[in-house]
């Protein structure tokens, strides 16, 4: 049996874990930094998926992880480091 999703600040705590220390995008477009953040918001959260009970139900319009989510995209965005060796 899985253990219970954390509190809001354990969880956001333990996702940001998670997630590398720097990205370096290969370009500094608004709609491709935003894709990132949400690319690496859905991958995290199918780990804690994986690790939780998340007592989510097929077609539940909340999710547990929607009190987060926001701030770990701000998360994301804050380890974005824009390169111009690495920016085409």
């Amino acid at each position: 049996m899985k253990p219970q999703l954390p509190e809001e600040d354990l969880l956001l705590r333990e996702m940001t874990d998670c997630l590398p220390a720097l990205y370096f995008p290969e370009n500094g477009d608004d709609d491709l930094i935003h894709a990132l953040a949400r690319k690496e918001f859905f991958r995290v959260q199918g780990l804690m998926r994986l690790k939780y009970d998340t007592e989510e139900e097929p077609g539940d319009s909340d999710s547990p992880f929607d009190a987060v989510e926001d701030e770990f995209e701000q998360a994301v965005y804050a380890r974005i480091r824009i390169d111009p060796h690495v920016i085409q």
